[in-house]
């Protein structure tokens, strides 16, 4: 019985979040499949996010808007069009390009097709702690050459999701003080100095679970 427990499922480590494969079938429903075509300019954009984060830099605080970081982030034309005529020639269904212009999102692809376009056998997981199921393969996507060399990644059959950690509050125990804002100046030595400057402001945040 054990030993049969054993072949039937299968548990998945995804950076700390664990996944048990279950054997339900998934021959009816869909997936969306994310790909990731090469794009030019992240050079030129890396040099600009550390220009604009540079106080002695002449661009320091000259933020680009989104439509300026999409004309500087492309994707490769030829890579574009052939992983869109790809998609096509397969008969994907719902694929959009998003992003900044070098993604392609397809919606809704039943998952007899994703198995058959990537190589991959997909199955049914549930997280083993919460009520959340998902579709992934057990393997990664493998791809024609001819269409690797246009991508970056694939996504949507083979990572997991990261989860938040779930909240498990302790209560304070016997004689603990309470927290108040006065316990917190004595802890943090914060004065009673106040400045002039109406722009400035103080601010406590704590992390929980890091």
């Amino acid at each position: 019985m054990k030993l049969l427990l054993f072949l039937l499922v299968a548990c998945v480590f995804a950076e700390g979040q664990e996944w048990i494969q279950n054997t339900a079938d998934v021959s009816s429903e869909t997936v969306t499949l994310s790909f990731a075509v090469k794009h030019t300019g992240a050079d030129r954009l890396h040099d600009r996010f550390n220009a604009v984060s540079d106080p002695s830099h002449p661009a320091y605080g000259q933020h680009l808007s989104i439509d300026e970081i999409r004309s500087m982030v492309q994707a490769v034309p030829e890579s574009m069009k052939a992983v869109q005529t790809w998609l096509m020639d397969n008969k994907v269904p719902n694929c959009n390009v998003a992003g900044s212009g070098d993604l392609v999102i397809c919606k809704d692809v039943p998952v007899p097709s994703a198995e058959s376009l990537l190589s991959v056998t997909l199955f049914k997981w549930s997280h083993y702690e919460r009520d959340l199921t998902i579709i992934r393969s057990q393997t990664g996507p493998s791809l024609p050459k001819n269409i690797e060399e246009h991508l970056d990644f694939v996504s949507g059959v083979f990572t997991f999701p990261i989860l938040p950690q779930l909240k498990k509050t302790q209560p304070l125990g016997f004689g603990a003080p309470e927290v108040t804002p006065s316990l917190l100046k004595k802890l943090y030595q914060i004065t009673d100095t106040v400045t002039g400057d109406t722009k400035s402001a103080q601010a406590l945040v704590e992390f929980q679970g890091q």
